[in-house]
C-alpha cells in the first residue's frame, strides 16, 4: 500500500468505506451491516470457510457485508474487494459465511452497523419459584450439548439448557457431555466468564470441542452406559447451511462441516434404549429430522429443529415444548417437529407420576426454605444427595397408590351398582 497522496493508509481506508458505503441498496441500509478488515489480502489467499471455494483474484482490501445480521450462519452476506492503492472496487463475492475462519479477526472493524444486538443494562435477577424434584424412576438420563463455531450467544443459550437439566430437571451433571468451540468456554469473540443470566459465573463444564471427533468420540463413550431404560437429549446449537443436497453443522476450528446423514448414522450405532430428545438450533437443521428419525435405535424418538432444510433460521412434552418455541421463535425461522410415533411427542424429561399429587406439597414443606437460602447450584448438589432415597419412596409411594386405586375402583363400582342397579 503507498505512503502518499489519495492512496495511502487513512485516505484509501476513508475511500472504501464511502464505496462500499454506496454499495449497498438504499432501502438496504438499515439492515445491513459493514466491517472494513484493515489488511491487505495477498492474490489466491482464501476467503472464509474452504467449502465456499472462495478466493481473492488479486491483492485487496475487504469489506463484508452481513445482510441478516441477526441470523445465524449460513446466510446470504457479500464479500467486497477494494483495490488497496484506488480504493476501487473491483469484486462483489456471494457468501454464506464471514470470511474469518476461528477467530474473528482484531483487524475487522465495523463502520457501518445498524443492526446489533444491544446488551442488557442492569438486570434484577429474582430466583425461580421452588421446583418440585424431578425423579427419574428406571434408568438415567445422558445429554450432550454441541456448538462448532460459538459465538457467546451460543454459550449462553447452552449455559440455559444446562442449568435447566441440572437444576430443574435433576440431570446428572456428570451424565452431560458439552462440546463448544475449543473445549472451552472461549467463542469466536473471545473469553467468557461471567452468564449474563443472572451475573454469576458459568456453571456448565465444556468437556471437548465442537467438531465431528468430538461428538463420535462422546457417541462411543455412551454406548456402554446407554441402556434399555434410558433417555438421551441432544442439543445442537451454533451455524449450520446446506450444500444443495443435504444439511450439515458448523465445527471447529475453522468452519468445518458436520453432514446430517453422518450425525444420524452416528445415532444409530447407538444400542436399543427408551427415548431419545434432539433439540436443534442452527440454521438449515430441518434437514437433520428425517435421517435422525429414520436411523434412531430408540424406541422414541422426537426432532424439533430452528428451520426448513433449505432456510436459515409444569410438564412439558416435547411437542409442547415445540410449540412454545414456534410461538415465541424469530419471524425469519421456520420450525420443524418429527416424531417417530406418537410416543415420539410425549417424551418429557420427568418422572410420570400416578396419583398422589401430594407428594411435593409435602416436599415443599422441607425443601422450599433451603432452596431460598443457599445458592441454586449449592441446593442442588444437596438435593443430588438424597435422590436415590427420594426415588425409593416414590417407587414405593407408586405401587401403594396403585393398590390403594385398585381397592378404591372396586368399593366405588359396588357403591353405585347399589343405587344404579338396572338403570
Amino acid at each position: 500500500m503507498t505512503t502518499s497522496g489519495e492512496g495511502s493508509g487513512r485516505d484509501v481506508f476513508a475511500a472504501i468505506r464511502d464505496r462500499a458505503f454506496r454499495a449497498v441498496r438504499p432501502d438496504r441500509l438499515g439492515q445491513t451491516n459493514l466491517y472494513l478488515d484493515q489488511r491487505v489480502i495477498e492474490a489466491g489467499e482464501q476467503l472464509g470457510p474452504a467449502f465456499q471455494r472462495l478466493t481473492a483474484a488479486r491483492a485487496s482490501v475487504l469489506v463484508f457485508a452481513d445482510d441478516e445480521p441477526m441470523a445465524n450462519f449460513g446466510h446470504p452476506c457479500r464479500y467486497l474487494l477494494f483495490d488497496p492503492e484506488s480504493g476501487e472496487l473491483h469484486a462483489e463475492l456471494p457468501a454464506r459465511f464471514p470470511p474469518w475462519l476461528a477467530r474473528i479477526p482484531e483487524t475487522l472493524q465495523a463502520f457501518h452497523e445498524p443492526v446489533r444486538p444491544v446488551p442488557a443494562g442492569s438486570l434484577y435477577h429474582v430466583k425461580p419459584s421452588w421446583p418440585c424434584p424431578v425423579l427419574w424412576p428406571r434408568g438415567r438420563r445422558h445429554a450432550i450439548f454441541y456448538a462448532g463455531m460459538s459465538n457467546t450467544r451460543h454459550l449462553n443459550d447452552m449455559e440455559f439448557g444446562y442449568r435447566t437439566l441440572v437444576h430443574r430437571y435433576g440431570f446428572a451433571p456428570g451424565d452431560i457431555t458439552v462440546l463448544s468451540y475449543d473445549g472451552t468456554t472461549n467463542t469466536q469473540e473471545g473469553a467468557n466468564t461471567i452468564w449474563p443470566g443472572d451475573g454469576t459465573p458459568y456453571q456448565i463444564v465444556v468437556n471437548g470441542p465442537g467438531n465431528r471427533a468430538a461428538f463420535e468420540a462422546a457417541v462411543d463413550a455412551l454406548k456402554p452406559r446407554l441402556h434399555e431404560d434410558d433417555l438421551l437429549f441432544i442439543h445442537t446449537n451454533n451455524h449450520g447451511d446446506n450444500d444443495g443436497t443435504q444439511s450439515f453443522l458448523s465445527a471447529y476450528p475453522a468452519w468445518g462441516v458436520y453432514f446430517a446423514n453422518d450425525f444420524a448414522a452416528k445415532l444409530g450405532e447407538l444400542p436399543r434404549y427408551r427415548s431419545l430428545i434432539v433439540l436443534m438450533e442452527q440454521c438449515n437443521s430441518g434437514g437433520f429430522n428425517e435421517p435422525v428419525i429414520k436411523l434412531s435405535t430408540a424406541d422414541a424418538t422426537s426432532v424439533a429443529s430452528a428451520a426448513i432444510a433449505t432456510q436459515s433460521d409444569g410438564k412439558i412434552e416435547a411437542t409442547e415444548a415445540f410449540g412454545y418455541a414456534n410461538a415465541v421463535r424469530n419471524p425469519a425461522d421456520s420450525p420443524q417437529f418429527d416424531e417417530s410415533s406418537p410416543a415420539g411427542g410425549r417424551i418429557w424429561l420427568g418422572r410420570r407420576y400416578v396419583i398422589w399429587w401430594w407428594w411435593c406439597w409435602v416436599l415443599r414443606e422441607i425443601l422450599e426454605q433451603p432452596y431460598l437460602e443457599l445458592p441454586e447450584a449449592d441446593y442442588h448438589a444437596r438435593l443430588r444427595q438424597i435422590e436415590p432415597g427420594l426415588r425409593q419412596l416414590a417407587a414405593s409411594l407408586d405401587d401403594q397408590s396403585e393398590m390403594l386405586r385398585k381397592e378404591m375402583t372396586g368399593a366405588i363400582r359396588e357403591l353405585a351398582a347399589e343405587t344404579f342397579a338396572g338403570q
